[in-house]
């Protein structure tokens, strides 16, 4: 398997190089009155990302694309597996001519025959509904930038906000492939331009999100990233925020570290010093598109369960939260002691 360094990375490290992060240590809820604060529960993780396939969401080591990517001191990717277009929708109730269009959306939907359309058997509305594997409805395309983001190497779709939970998301892609084999690519799902040139009047997608996502659909569950978290409160124009994590020992004590080794440091968040050379200082990295998205206030975990399985091996095994990947969010005890997210905003 080929691995290749992110090419952004030249960017990224430009912007390591000329910008400084936040001066102080991390942010202690107890005593940091300055500015102000957020705090989120790791049960509360965001329902709006999904990955695209379950490649991605695969962790063998031969593939685990979201840690290579997001976990490596410098991104790693897997070049045969990159997304070189996509098209996102969203299932509406009613339907519009002028923006819908009629589709079938499939979680197992295989890739298509070279630049062929699919069959017509993929296209023909089936007498009903299959729960978490197909479904028929009325479909409209959501526009990059404005409703979503995508990161290509990773296959991970983030929505601007939460869909309802009777929507459904769905997708057309193409990855790059491997060049000898498919010059122009592999592609999954089919594109608005396609079904209008050939004058098809249904198109047909690859399966995202049912609705009313539940652990039992359990291909469509893997999809869905738990860790992810979103800031929610916006305090102005701010400059950038801290971030530190800590364990609720009990109701009147909060600890960052074991040993010595700050909890920051051990979920991926302190891997450089405040000159960006590689030496943990305490305190939140802020590396834009790797452990944040400033747009949307998310914070990303490098690894795909970072209080179940991926739990850092210092930590003892009792603190590990495999409900958080396993049930529904809704269900999850709130109240049990556990890992929190807490830090602040600065403005200068």
């Amino acid at each position: 398997m080929k691995y290749l360094i992110a090419p952004f990375m030249i960017l990224v490290f430009s912007f390591f190089g000329c910008n400084k992060r936040g001066n102080g240590n991390p942010v202690n809820p107890e005593n940091d009155t300055n500015s102000p604060q957020y705090s989120i529960k790791i049960t509360d993780y965001s329902k709006s990302n999904y990955f695209i396939d379950a490649i991605y969401s695969d962790t063998s080591s031969s593939l685990d694309m979201f840690h290579k990517y997001y976990g490596e001191i410098i991104p790693v990717v897997i070049p045969r597996y990159m997304v070189t277009n996509i098209e996102v929708y969203t299932s509406t109730d009613e339907f519009n001519a002028q923006t819908d269009i009629k589709g079938n959306a499939y979680i197992n939907l295989p890739a298509r025959n070279g630049e062929n359309l699919y069959s017509e058997h993929y296209r023909d509305s089936l007498a009903q509904d299959t729960i978490g594997k197909y479904y028929s409805g009325n479909f409209r395309r959501l526009m990059e930038s404005t409703f979503y983001t995508f990161n290509d190497y990773t296959g991970w779709l983030s929505l601007s906000s939460v869909p309802k939970e009777s929507q459904i998301i769905a997708v057309s892609y193409t990855i790059q492939g491997d060049q000898n084999n498919s010059p122009n690519g592999i592609t999954y799902g089919e594109y608005t331009a396609e079904i209008v040139n050939y004058q098809k009047d249904r198109i047909v997608l690859k399966l995202v999100k049912p609705p009313y996502l539940k652990p039992s659909m359990s291909e469509a569950w893997k999809l869905q990233l738990k860790n992810i978290y979103r800031v929610k409160e916006y305090y102005g124009a701010f400059k950038k925020i801290n971030l530190d994590i800590y364990y609720a020992e009990n109701r009147n004590t909060l600890i960052n570290k074991i040993d010595n080794k700050g909890f920051l440091n051990l979920f991926g968040f302190d891997n450089f010093s405040e000159d960006w050379t590689p030496n943990p200082d305490g305190k939140f990295d802020y590396k834009i598109g790797i452990d944040i998205l400033p747009a949307t206030m998310k914070i990303i975990f490098p690894n795909l369960e970072p209080f179940g399985a991926n739990l850092p091996s210092v930590l003892p095994d009792s603190l590990r939260r495999m409900d958080i990947y396993t049930q529904p969010k809704s269900s999850l005890d709130t109240l049990k002691n556990s890992f929190i997210l807490r830090g602040n905003f600065i403005y200068q």
